[in-house]
């Protein structure tokens, strides 16, 4: 009896160690830009190691903070970090509240993904079932491994992980 519940202890540890500490890599997901080309995660990179990406929900308040946050950030570090928008939104609206705000770096309408698979499977690898908050941040390696994810006040804390990168 007691062999079997170390074993189901053990069992259920290497599960939640799996989970919450091996990295998470994000599927390639593929969106279109202003003139209908496909950009895949790569081309979001930019050249660059790192890819600050955060998304928004159109009038949502936690969405509209987080942006403040990352364009602070963008402001210090686009020179040497990648940024840019997702929104669920189709691309002419994610284009004209990319003018309206005056953001420098390009914002992504979702509702335009050419593989709604794909799609899917983004939302499943970073959302909370399969829900994905909006103001949500990631900081993504060239690899597409996730290195940050911040959600809804964590997001504060953007500018201290910023310095790393």
């Amino acid at each position: 009896m007691k062999v079997a519940l170390v074993v189901i202890v053990l069992a259920l540890a290497g599960f939640a160690g799996y989970k919450y500490f091996w990295p998470q890599t994000l599927p390639n997901i593929v969106l279109k830009d202003n003139q209908g080309k496909t950009v895949d995660l790569a081309a979001m990179h930019n050249g660059k190691r790192n890819l600050v990406m955060v998304v928004m929900l159109p009038n949502c308040p936690i969405s509209r903070y987080s942006l403040g946050v990352v364009q602070e950030q963008h402001k210090l570090h686009g020179g040497r970090v990648a940024f840019a928008g997702l929104m669920f939104t189709n691309q002419a609206e994610a284009e004209g509240f990319r003018v309206t705000n005056k953001l420098a770096f390009p914002v992504y309408g979702l509702r335009d993904a050419p593989d709604p698979h794909l799609l899917n499977a983004f939302v499943k690898e970073v959302g909370t079932n399969n829900k994905i908050w909006g103001g949500t941040v990631l900081v993504v390696d060239h690899k597409g491994t996730i290195e940050e994810q911040l959600e809804k006040e964590e997001v504060k804390a953007l500018p201290q992980l910023m310095a790393s990168y």
